[in-house]
């Protein structure tokens, strides 16, 4: 039996005339198609979890950003 596949969601912030802005995406793929959520996949074997934050946010809505902080880890 495997284990869970690591994974990663991105929450990207910005300042927007009427106050912080967040980056959501609708989802193209189950589960939860057509559903709004914040970017996010699969850790890559190997891969950093700051890296694969990027490259995810990157593949999924072309913006290029850098990691200011982290929120929280949560263990599922």
């Amino acid at each position: 039996m495997q284990g869970p596949i690591p994974a990663v969601g991105v929450v990207c912030l910005r300042s927007g005339a009427s106050g912080p802005e967040v980056l959501l995406i609708r989802r193209a793929n189950p589960p939860k198609v057509g559903s709004w959520s914040i970017p996010g996949g699969r850790i890559q074997p190997g891969e950093a979890v700051a890296a694969a934050a990027l490259r995810e946010l990157s593949e999924e809505t072309g913006v290029s950003a850098c990691l200011i902080g982290l929120l929280d880890v949560v263990d599922g």
